[in-house]
Formats: C-alpha cells, sequence, structure tokens
C-alpha cells in the first residue's frame, strides 16, 4: 500500500492503531489525522462517521488541500450545523482530516452534547492518547506558513 502525504505539510503519515483495530494516519509535521470513511463510525454506536452529513457536504466548498487517498481536493464541511467546527472531507473515498486544533474543538463539542456525541467525544479521545502528536504541532513552521499553506521549498543553489 502506498503510503499517505499529509495534504497540509505534504509529507509521509504514520501509521497508528488503535486498541480496536482501527489504523489512523498522523501528519507528523502538523499533527493533523486523516480517518477512512466508517472509522470513525467504527469507534462508536453511530450509523456514520457524520451525523449531519448530507447538509454539511451540501454546503461544502473546495480547498487547496489535495485528499491524502483520492486524487482530488478536500472539501471543507461543518461538523455540526450549530457550530462552527470546519472539517476536510474526501468527495471520492469519504475520508476525514482533522488538523490538530479541529480534534480538540470537536471533542470539547462532544462531550457538552447528549448520546450518541458522548459516544464519539469518547471514540476521538482514544485516537488522540495513541496519536500524541495530533495534541502539538512540531517543526509545522518548517513546510507550512502562517496561513495554513504549504511552503515551497527553496530551490539549491548550484556548487561553482
Amino acid at each position: 500500500m502506498k503510503k499517505r502525504r499529509s495534504p497540509k505539510a505534504g509529507v509521509g503519515m504514520k501509521t497508528h492503531r488503535l486498541s480496536n483495530g482501527v489504523d489512523i494516519d498522523v501528519c507528523p509535521l502538523t499533527g493533523g489525522v486523516w480517518l477512512e470513511l466508517g472509522e470513525l463510525a467504527s469507534l462508536t454506536s453511530l450509523s456514520n462517521d457524520l451525523p449531519y452529513f448530507a447538509a454539511a457536504v451540501a454546503t461544502s466548498r473546495e480547498t487547496i488541500w489535495p485528499s491524502p487517498s483520492a486524487p482530488c481536493m478536500l472539501r471543507e464541511i461543518k461538523f455540526h450545523p450549530d457550530f462552527e467546527i470546519v472539517l476536510d472531507y474526501c468527495p471520492v473515498s469519504g475520508g476525514l482530516w482533522l488538523d490538530a486544533g479541529e480534534l480538540e474543538k470537536v471533542r470539547a463539542l462532544l462531550a457538552t452534547l447528549s448520546p450518541p456525541y458522548s459516544a464519539l467525544a469518547a471514540a476521538l479521545e482514544t485516537v488522540s492518547e495513541a496519536a500524541p502528536a495530533m495534541s502539538r504541532a512540531t517543526k509545522a513552521t518548517a513546510t507550512v506558513g502562517a496561513d495554513g499553506r504549504r511552503l515551497a521549498p527553496r530551490p539549491r543553489q548550484k556548487k561553482t
């Protein structure tokens, strides 16, 4: 299987296996997390990854970020219609990209809501514990600018 690349940093992601056997991909530079279709739901009692999926996709918009799993661009979608938490979604594979800060925002929101959201919050806690790099961005400024866009590599100078 080809190693997935982080959409935000352009580097290979590290795979972490959770206690239930679900593999998640984590960017070692930004701490972002890639979840394939159904992985979030398999960690919870939810029937799908996003309870408000149809509404989220209907109002989504294309980003500049390439999908780690398909030849397309990710789309921004609202996690919940009543809150301003925006995740990135692959329209081809159905996978979700969560930036390091988004994971904490989603967990905090879900902890305040009643089931089935509380089950989702517990699952995200499991993901966070399995991939400690998600809680902190390390070396992110080396490849990602302040606006979150990937920086172009410096051209190498020719030796004369």
